[in-house]
């Protein structure tokens, strides 16, 4: 994120924002929000800021650099942190990173991994645009943040399976969910979808059975005005 923009002021109050609990307290504090983890009933919260050594000015004067080597080295503050950090998620459906690992995505898993530090940047412009003398990344910051790096990221995810292919057949195959995608009921008919792609009929019927078996597109019979006829719906 650049920073070119903002005041010597407001540089100073920027290396205050990044200094502020709040970017720490959803995990490094614990609030209960119903009943106890079942997991971590039994002991007694730790206090996980004794194990965050902090080193000030470093690597440059207005800079307070956290290292979280004792937290890692600390079996119980580890095993507790990775307790808290799960249930702040737990219930969210958060499926994203895991599908795009599963299906051996490395652009899916690259991007999701970043969502994180994007969020984080544009919390703190948040802050600094909402008190630029004294910001603060506030839950409102955070939520803000979060929902537009989300929708961004899907969008272009969308946006890059929709239209970025491997080769000329998935090329073709991405052709013809945006013909699927743009017809009514998102589906055609099967002589109506082979004039539209243009290609010959042992390659249409060779991408048919290929999207059928991955289940992307499903055989529907259509109905016309004098006979039904064979066609395919996106699924």
């Amino acid at each position: 994120m650049s920073l070119g923009g903002f005041s010597a002021g407001d540089h100073r109050a920027i290396a205050q924002a990044t200094d502020d609990p709040l970017i720490v307290e959803p995990f490094f504090h614990h609030h209960s929000t119903g009943e106890a983890n079942p997991a971590m009933s039994t002991t007694p919260l730790l206090n996980l800021h004794e194990y965050v050594r902090c080193i000030p000015d470093f690597p440059k004067p207005g800079i307070m650099f956290r290292d979280i080597t004792p937290l890692l080295s600390h079996p119980a503050a580890f095993r507790e942190t990775i307790g808290r950090m799960a249930d702040h998620f737990r219930g969210r459906n958060i499926t994203a990173i895991a599908a795009a690992e599963a299906r051996g995505d490395p652009v899916g898993t690259t991007v999701w991994g970043r969502v994180p530090e994007q969020i984080r940047k544009l919390a703190l412009l948040y802050a600094v645009s909402a008190r630029h003398q004294t910001p603060r990344i506030d839950a409102e910051a955070v939520r803000w943040a979060s929902d537009f790096v989300l929708h961004q990221t899907r969008r272009m995810l969308f946006m890059a399976q929709s239209h970025v292919a491997e080769n000329p057949f998935h090329a073709d195959c991405l052709k013809l969910f945006r013909k699927l995608r743009e017809a009514p009921d998102q589906q055609m008919q099967r002589q109506h979808l082979l004039r539209a792609m243009r290609c010959k009929a042992a390659d249409f019927d060779q991408m048919i059975i290929t999207l059928v078996q991955q289940g992307d597109i499903v055989p529907v019979t259509i109905q016309t005005r004098t006979k039904t006829a064979q066609g395919y719906r996106l699924a």
